[in-house]
C-alpha cells in the first residue's frame, strides 16, 4: 500500500508544529505578535520556574535584579517563587491562583511591582543564529481581582539587548493567564542576545502580577505532514510500506533532518538528510513516531537553537494477539466482543479492528469484592491513614468528604484527614470499581504557636515566638533586616509595610510557618520648647527633648551662650528624660537670663540617625 500525503488546502490539521527559516532582511525587525508558524525548542529551559512539592522555593533564585526575593507574601519591590498564592494570608485584592501548567506543583514567579521600573527577568542567550526569526513570549496574569477599583494594572516591557522592543500595554484584570510576546529577526552577525522583562507601571495599589512559561524559540512558517497529527495511523502486520511527505510553506530548498522515536521522548535520525519524504517499512508490532527538523541553511540545521520541529505523526502496527489481565467489582459487567461477563475466568474472542486487522484477544478476568487495607497514623502535626493495598487494580481516584479526588498510580498512599469528624472516603479505580469507608480520628495534642509583635520604637518592632512546645530551629525571612537571624526574639527596623514570616521546627518534629504584617508609620516631628524657667517651682524647670517615642537616643545635646561658649553637654540621653536635659546651671551656678543656642543629634536604637536639630531657647526666671 502506498499512501500519498494530502496537501494543507485539503485537510484541517488539529495542530501545527513549526519550521525555522532564515529571513533575509536587514537590521532587527519587531512584530507585536507571537509566532504564528512553527517553533523550535524553548531555549529558556528554566522559563517555567521548575516544579516541587514545597509550596515555596526557600533559596533565593537571583533572577530578578530589580527586586528582592522573599518566601513570604511579597510587598512592594519583592518577588517570590511559589506553586500556589493561596499559601499566604493574601491581600484582600489578590487572587488565589496556581501556575499556568497541568502540573499542580509547577512554580510561577509572583511579583509585587516596585514604585519605579524594575527588571523581573534578565538572561543572555548564547549561540543563536543571525538572520533568524525568533519569538520571545511569557504568560502573565494580573493578580488583582476583576472587581477591584483604584488598583493600577501592570505593564511589562520586553527588551532586546537593553532596548524596549515590545510593551504589553495594560494587562487587564480578567482573572486569567494571558500570553504576550513578539517575534524579531536576529542581526546577520548575531551570536548572542540579551532578553529582559521589566516593569513599566507605578507600584503602590495594584501593579501586581505572576509570570510563567517564559519562552524564547526559533520561529518559522508551518511545517507538517499531510496527516492529522491527532490521529494515529493504524496498520496491520501485512500492510504495504507507505510514504510520509514533508510539506513546508513559504520555503525553498529547506534543510531537513527526519527523526524516529519508539516512545515519543528519545529521537534518532532517520532516512536521508534533506529528503522531502521517507518510507515507513517496519511492520514489527509496536508504535512509531516520526517528525523532522528544518532550517534555512546547513549551519542552522545543526544548531538546536536555530531550527524548528515539525508535526509528529504516530504509526501503530497492531498485533495479531492481545493478552489482557483485568478485574471488575462484583456488581460490574465486562464486555468482550459480544460477550457480557460477570464471573472470574479465562475468555477469548476474535475481533476486527477499525483498520480491518483480525486479532485474537485473550482475557483473564477476576471478579472481586473490593477491599482496602489501611492503618491510622496519629502524629503531633500529621493525622490520617496509610492505605497500603487494595484488591482491585489502579490507578485510583481517592476523595474525602466530597472534595475533589486525588489520582494516584499505585499504592501505598498516605491520606491526611481532619481530626474530630467523620471522614467519608471513596476509592475508585480506572475501571469504576468503588470502595467506600469511614474513618474518625480523635483530637490529638496540637502545637500552639503565635508570632507576637511589639513596637519598641518608631518603626522598630520586637518579634516574639510564643509556643507551648520548645522550638529547636527557626528560619526568618527578611533576615537582612533583623538584628538576630536565628533567635526567637529578634528586633527589626522597617522602612515600609513589611510581611515578616518564620519557619519553625519544634522538638517533637512538628513544622509550622507563621507570618504577620508590620505597618510602617511616618516618624513624628521633633518639637522643642523656645522658653524655660529653671526657678525651682516644679514647672518647666528643665530644657529636655520631649517626643512621642521615649526610646530615641540623644547622641549629642549641646547648649552655647551668645558668645559661643559651651555651657552644657550630654552624650547619653534619651527623649522624655528630664535628667538628660539642662537645668539652667553652668558649673552649678544659675545661668543668666537670655537666649541660648542648642544642637541636638538623635538616633534610633539601631544606631540610625534620625536627624540633627538646631535652635534657640530663652531662659527666664
Amino acid at each position: 500500500m502506498f499512501i500519498n500525503m494530502i496537501h494543507l488546502r485539503e485537510i484541517r490539521l488539529a495542530k501545527y508544529i513549526c519550521l525555522l527559516v532564515v529571513i533575509l532582511t536587514f537590521g532587527l525587525d519587531v512584530q507585536g505578535q507571537v509566532c504564528t508558524g512553527n517553533k523550535g525548542i524553548n531555549i529558556f529551559k528554566d522559563g517555567d520556574f521548575g516544579s516541587g512539592a514545597s509550596p515555596l522555593i526557600l533559596a533565593n533564585p537571583n533572577i530578578a535584579p530589580g527586586y528582592t526575593y522573599t518566601t513570604g507574601l511579597p510587598s512592594d519591590g519583592f518577588y517570590s517563587i511559589t506553586n500556589n498564592t493561596g499559601v499566604w494570608n493574601l491581600y484582600p485584592s489578590w487572587l488565589s491562583i496556581r501556575n499556568n501548567s497541568p502540573d499542580p506543583n509547577g512554580y510561577m514567579m509572583v511579583v509585587n511591582a516596585s514604585f519605579s521600573p524594575g527588571v523581573f527577568y534578565d538572561k543572555t542567550i548564547q549561540d543563536i543564529c543571525g538572520n533568524t526569526l525568533y519569538e520571545f513570549s511569557a504568560d502573565v496574569i494580573n493578580l488583582i481581582k476583576s472587581n477591584t477599583a483604584n488598583h493600577s494594572d501592570p505593564v511589562i516591557d520586553f527588551l532586546i539587548n537593553g532596548q524596549v522592543r515590545f510593551s504589553t500595554g495594560l494587562i487587564p484584570k480578567n482573572e486569567q493567564w494571558n500570553t504576550f510576546g513578539f517575534t524579531f529577526i536576529a542581526p546577520e552577525n548575531a551570536s548572542s542576545v540579551r532578553l529582559t522583562l521589566r516593569n513599566n507601571a507605578p507600584g503602590g495599589f495594584g501593579n501586581d502580577l505572576a509570570l510563567d512559561n517564559i519562552s524564547f524559540r526559533a520561529c518559522g512558517p508551518s511545517a507538517f505532514v499531510g496527516i492529522d497529527p491527532e490521529k494515529a495511523i493504524l496498520l496491520c502486520t501485512d500492510d504495504d510500506p507507505f510514504t510520509i511527505k514533508a510539506e513546508i510553506q513559504g520555503s525553498t530548498n529547506p534543510r531537513i533532518i527526519w527523526q524516529i522515536s519508539r516512545d515519543g521522548l528519545v529521537w534518532d535520525e532517520y532516512g536521508e538528510k534533506n529528503a522531502l519524504d521517507i518510507t515507513h517499512d517496519n511492520f514489527t508490532v509496536g508504535t512509531y513516531y516520526y517528525r523532522y527538523l528544518t532550517a534555512g541553511d546547513d549551519l542552522s540545521i545543526l544548531n538546536e537553537k536555530c531550527r524548528v520541529i515539525s508535526d509528529e505523526i504516530t504509526v501503530q502496527v497492531l498485533p495479531l494477539e492481545y493478552y489482557i489481565t483485568d478485574s471488575i467489582c462484583s456488581n460490574q459487567i465486562y464486555t468482550l466482543g459480544n460477550q457480557n461477563i460477570n464471573t472470574s475466568g479465562n475468555y477469548q474472542a476474535t475481533l476486527t479492528s477499525s483498520r480491518g486487522c483480525d486479532s485474537i484477544v485473550y482475557l483473564t478476568l477476576k471478579v472481586i469484592e473490593p477491599e482496602v487495607n489501611f492503618v491510622e497514623y496519629d502524629e503531633i502535626c500529621n493525622h490520617g491513614i496509610d492505605i497500603s493495598q487494595a484488591n482491585f487494580t489502579g490507578g485510583y481516584f481517592i476523595g474525602v468528604n466530597n472534595a475533589p479526588s486525588n489520582y494516584v498510580n499505585t499504592l501505598p498512599y498516605r491520606l491526611p484527614l481532619k481530626v474530630g469528624i467523620d471522614n467519608d472516603i471513596i476509592i475508585e479505580n480506572d475501571n469504576g470499581c468503588v470502595y467506600n469507608f469511614n474513618v474518625s480520628l480523635p483530637d490529638p495534642m496540637e502545637v500552639l504557636a503565635t508570632l507576637d509583635t511589639a513596637i519598641i520604637s518608631t518603626n522598630i518592632y520586637q518579634l516574639t515566638v510564643q509556643s507551648d512546645v520548645k522550638v529547636t530551629n527557626i528560619n526568618w525571612n527578611n533576615n537582612d533586616k533583623l538584628d538576630c537571624n536565628a533567635c526567637l526574639t529578634p528586633k527589626i527596623k522597617i522602612t515600609e509595610d513589611t510581611n515578616i514570616s518564620a519557619d519553625l521546627v519544634f522538638e517533637n518534629g512538628c513544622k509550622l510557618s507563621l507570618s504577620t504584617l508590620l505597618k510602617f508609620k511616618e516618624i513624628p516631628k521633633f518639637i522643642f520648647s523656645n522658653i524655660f524657667s529653671p526657678n525651682g517651682d516644679g514647672s518647666n524647670d528643665v530644657f529636655y527633648v520631649a517626643y512621642a517615642d521615649g526610646n530615641i537616643a540623644i547622641k549629642n545635646f549641646q547648649i552655647y551662650d551668645r558668645w559661643g561658649s559651651l555651657v552644657f553637654s550630654n552624650q547619653n540621653g534619651l527623649t522624655n528624660d528630664k535628667t538628660s536635659g539642662w537645668d539652667g546651671k553652668i558649673n552649678g551656678v544659675d545661668a543668666g537670663v537670655g537666649v541660648y543656642q542648642f544642637i541636638i543629634d538623635t538616633e534610633d536604637i539601631f544606631g540610625y540617625s534620625l536627624g540633627k536639630y538646631t535652635g534657640s531657647i530663652t531662659l527666664v526666671r
